[in-house]
């Protein structure tokens, strides 16, 4: 272990994650004594993202005249990092944001080895209902300032440290060298294709082609963490030919709830995966033909059909008592999606009728979008 501990904590303006613009530290002995704590308002030289601004409290107006990082590593931080070992909460997250940092300003980095607070209590207590910040103080009877100010934020981290190693007889973890990608950093859509339909896109349908395709990589192993959320927020918010659109205006007010303590738990990261592939395929949840009513109800068709031509979808849904409409609307019960798919659609899973049921979905409207095997053909 390293003579000293260092307990930090981080603070960012958007979800870039490469600025920060507030930091918070505690330097302590190796007997837990404290040795010089200090923080500090940054001026991340980016804008604010309106999330970033409601998590953490700062804005535009509380960092003007703040000095920039090289200016704070050169004056004072250096030298309390000299020679210690890093300890934060989800230390993947602030650890990361300080590599992409130095190499934003082009600053030398120090070899970090570093321990996550957030890490050994899922270790040594698994019963834990989630891992946030606050939730193992409260589990640990440990008092705790103002979440999101990052000196509290660092303070907490260093009572749960200690806390923890007091209940392990005094046994201290081991400290590992850390480099970007030993936590879960951001994953990126750099590069990722424009979807499989065949015509021409407006930039708006690249753009949402492309967010579903960061959806995708993010939802792969059935988890979302804090850095993809804020990712998916961080791409809708960069793209202004998706502002204002209905749907993804109610995925990112829930990607934002489930982020506003800054972290997400596996009940919250469970409702996102589903919220996500939910507008990733919406026909995946495999609706049987007997949930189907037909008689009375009005269809929407979309796509090409395995059964028959869409004229034969359609005789067969009023044949059965039903109504077939051209568009999708409020008097939509049903959107049937052929398995077949279609070159017209705008994206791989769907086109634009799908779309818009999706948007009346999230707005409370009752319209379901099955596929043509719901129909009982």
């Amino acid at each position: 272990m390293a003579a000293d501990v260092l307990f930090l904590d981080v603070e960012t303006p958007n979800g870039h994650n490469d600025r920060i613009s507030s930091i918070g530290l505690i330097r302590c002995d190796c007997k837990g004594t404290v040795l010089a704590e200090d923080s500090y308002l940054v001026d991340p030289e980016e804008p604010f993202s309106e999330i970033n601004m409601r998590l953490t409290g700062i804005s535009h107006a509380d960092v003007a005249g703040a000095p920039t990082f090289p200016e704070i590593w050169s004056r004072s931080l250096k030298s309390l990092f000299d020679g210690a070992a890093l300890v934060a909460h989800n230390a993947s997250f602030d650890l990361a944001v300080l590599w992409k940092l130095f190499d934003a300003y082009e600053l030398d980095r120090p070899e970090w080895n570093y321990a996550c607070t957030k890490e050994l209590a899922k270790q040594w207590h698994p019963e834990y209902p989630d891992y946030k910040l606050p939730t193992v103080c409260r589990c640990l009877n440990l008092e705790m300032g103002s979440h999101h100010r990052a000196l509290d934020d660092a303070d907490a981290c260093r009572r749960i440290f200690h806390s923890l190693i007091m209940e392990d007889e005094g046994h201290v973890p081991m400290f590992a060298p850390y480099s970007l990608g030993t936590g879960c950093g951001r994953r990126s859509n750099e590069g990722a294709p424009r979807g499989s339909a065949q015509r021409a896109k407006s930039e708006k349908t690249a753009d949402y082609c492309d967010f579903l395709n960061l959806c995708e990589m993010i939802v792969a192993n059935d988890r979302v963490d804090a850095l993809e959320a804020m990712s998916a927020l961080s791409y809708v918010e960069e793209h202004d030919k998706l502002q204002g659109d209905p749907l993804l205006d109610n995925v990112c007010s829930l990607l934002a709830a489930a982020l506003a303590d800054g972290d997400i738990d596996e009940h919250e990261s469970d409702q996102l995966v589903g919220l996500l592939q939910g507008i990733i395929n919406p026909c995946s949840d495999g609706v049987s033909h007997r949930q189907v009513q037909i008689e009375g109800k009005k269809f929407c068709l979309s796509g090409t059909f395995y059964h028959g031509s869409k004229e034969c979808i359609k005789q067969f849904i009023l044949q059965n008592g039903g109504q077939v409409l051209s568009g999708v609307s409020k008097k939509c019960d049903y959107v049937v999606v052929g398995d077949e798919g279609s070159d017209a659609w705008t994206t791989k899973n769907y086109g634009s009728k799908v779309k818009k049921a999706l948007e009346l979905q999230s707005k409370g409207d009752d319209i379901q979008i099955v596929s043509e095997d719901a129909l009982g053909l």
